[in-house]
């Protein structure tokens, strides 16, 4: 559910994060939202049949997923500001017992209160996002990006590979060459932190496993250049 206590943004840029057409007056939207699975299937509930769990009977026991958050987005004059807070977590049934693999072979051992075994698979925890922007009236937008995932304990935001990496920097830099959002060239640069223990996204020298080289700390760097047109 949506709130938009100013009125409409203008040429429906409620749906845009930049300010091109620079608003007149402020222009405010906020809600938030709500969902439960009842009986997920994946990580964080988008598809089913990635992760399937089973109890003894060899009939499917599924956790529950709960998630809710809340957004806004602020715009006046060439400024903007958009927030987001999102939660997530699970309710497992008691009778989990084996874990599918993706080769069909099933892993035996679950036990719900000692390992989280389960939790481990699924995507929990808390995070927020804050984005400033200022649109120039050439067209030019600079933009700055704050994220921060604060994972649970037991959660594939864990995993040292694919995540554990808890804070993200961008700094962005956008060519509007039109009115209307549909042509721009776009650059930024995100800084990341990484958690205890992840894994490098470096080779390693290691051709079994390449890209398992755990650090104590460190960071990464990741550059993005992109033009979109659309019609």
């Amino acid at each position: 559910m949506d709130v938009l206590p100013f009125g409409l943004f203008t040429n429906f840029g409620q749906f845009r994060q930049a300010d091109i057409v620079r608003e007149n007056s402020p222009k405010l939207i906020f809600g938030g939202y709500y969902s439960y699975n009842d009986g997920m299937s994946s990580r964080r509930g988008r598809t089913s049949g990635d992760i399937i769990f089973l109890n003894n009977d060899l009939e499917e026991s599924l956790p529950d997923y709960e998630k809710y958050g809340f957004d806004f987005l602020f715009k006046f004059k060439g400024f903007s500001m958009l927030g987001e807070y999102v939660k997530s977590r699970s309710y497992l049934p008691s009778d989990i017992e084996y874990y599918v693999r993706n080769d069909g072979s099933l892993s035996t051992g679950i036990t719900i209160n000692d390992s989280n075994y389960p939790n481990n698979k699924l995507m929990l925890g808390q995070g927020y996002n804050i984005q400033l922007g200022y649109v120039f009236r050439n067209r030019t937008s600079l933009d700055l990006r704050y994220c921060h995932l604060d994972a649970d304990d037991n959660s594939f935001l864990n995993n040292n590979t694919f995540y554990n990496r808890p804070n993200y920097y961008t700094f962005g830099l956008t060519k509007y060459l039109s009115r209307r959002y549909g042509f721009k060239i776009q650059g930024s640069v995100t800084f990341i932190e990484l958690g205890e223990g992840a894994n490098a996204n470096v080779h390693s020298g290691n051709e079994l496993e390449p890209y398992n080289r755990p650090l104590v700390s460190g960071h990464e760097i990741i550059y993005r250049f992109m033009t979109t047109f659309s019609f």
